[in-house]
């Protein structure tokens, strides 16, 4: 959120600005449905990205829905709608509570991406210096579906020789724009470029091309 507008990436289906406003605290908690506990993995990865920006670690517990309390966060199945596809969802944002809502843990996972992109940019940070007791969302009820089920993103490292940490962030931030499809172009005629023990050969042979004359260049 920038200057109390609502900028996400890409834009919800719908989204409607509501009264209100939600706080983080360091005491709040993120709950996961006890009838959704597919959904944990996805809340474990918002707690743990919180944890690297602020050094706060949130209290990640199961509950049923009687047992979810005010100033939290949570991952439930309920509210979502299934016909949509496994990677719709709805994030409800309101003065007391965060609800994620989603039918498949591809939802919450796009969910959570979209509350990330709504909260202060310190929430990218990984030095464990963001207070967490600043955030604050604005009260607003989002509906999203993706337009097209194929959303994908070359990567060319044929030719164009890159570091693990850097496909490694490259797919962090598709997957951060709902991206859900990774083209990993690896091969050319010039040489098979990864390492793999089980298949030696690929190296051993792929790694070169010859030239006419009997010459090998690539490796």
């Amino acid at each position: 959120m920038i200057d109390g507008a609502i900028h996400v990436i890409p834009t919800p289906s719908r989204i409607r600005v509501e009264d209100g406003t939600f706080s983080f605290r360091t005491e709040s908690k993120v709950f996961v449905d006890k009838s959704s506990m597919d959904l944990w993995d996805v809340a474990q990865h918002f707690v743990e990205r919180v944890a690297a920006a602020t050094g706060v670690r949130l209290d990640l517990r199961s509950a049923t829905e009687g047992e979810w309390e005010e100033g939290g966060l949570v991952y439930t199945s309920k509210g979502s709608d299934a016909t949509q596809g496994s990677e719709a969802y709805v994030l409800d944002v309101g003065p007391d509570a965060v609800k994620l809502a989603a039918s498949a843990p591809a939802g919450a996972f796009y969910a959570t991406q979209t509350l990330r992109q709504l909260l202060p940019s310190e929430i990218e940070r990984c030095d464990a210096t963001a207070e967490i007791d600043q955030w604050v969302l604005p009260a607003v009820r989002i509906h999203d579906a993706p337009r097209f089920g194929w959303r994908g993103m070359l990567l060319d490292c044929c030719r164009h020789f890159m570091t693990v940490g850097f496909v490694k962030r490259y797919i962090d931030l598709l997957a951060f724009h709902k991206f859900n499809r990774f083209h990993w172009h690896l091969t050319e005629d010039q040489g098979w470029r990864v390492e793999v023990d089980e298949y030696p050969r690929l190296t051993e042979i792929g790694a070169w091309r010859t030239q006419p004359d009997g010459t090998k260049y690539g490796g």
